[in-house]
């Protein structure tokens, strides 16, 4: 994914949305050590690990209005990282299950609010260079310890 989103040797303005998960935060450094200007957005509301990011990880800036600063988007990165509280079976032996109001919670955060996010950063991106949306997804951050949704 890195090679088809960073090809070319121009400076590129890059969101990345969830970066207190790993994978998106190994990817605003690989941005960095490009000499991109990286834009991160924790959707967690850690507002200390918003701290401890811009002092690991000079150089990014952490939730701030990119719109003022760069006026476009090359490339939009998002995470899909909300996961069920329970991630055990329904009805499995060991007492853990999925809630069904937290199913729905995990996918309106990880489906509405990527949407939500991608409307927003249209305007911007249509201004890039580049034009690119890529999302980070893996199995824990989807509904999959289901047997029945009725």
């Amino acid at each position: 994914m890195l090679a088809v989103l960073g090809g070319g040797s121009m400076r590129q303005i890059v969101l990345i949305v969830g970066v207190e998960n790993q994978e998106a935060l190994e990817t605003a450094a690989w941005y960095l050590k490009r000499g991109d200007a990286v834009y991160a957005g924790v959707t967690n509301g850690d507002e200390a690990l918003k701290e401890r990011l811009e002092e690991t990880y000079p150089g990014l800036h952490v939730n701030q209005q990119i719109m003022q600063a760069e006026k476009k988007l090359d490339v939009l990165v998002l995470q899909a990282g909300g996961r069920a509280e329970h991630d055990g079976e329904i009805g499995c032996e060991n007492g853990k299950y999925h809630d069904y109001d937290d199913m729905l919670r995990v996918l309106d955060y990880n489906i509405n609010g990527m949407r939500q996010v991608i409307e927003q950063s249209i305007p911007l991106l249509r201004l890039g260079e580049k034009k690119r949306i890529a999302v980070i997804t893996e199995s824990s951050s989807s509904v999959g310890w289901t047997r029945e949704t009725d």
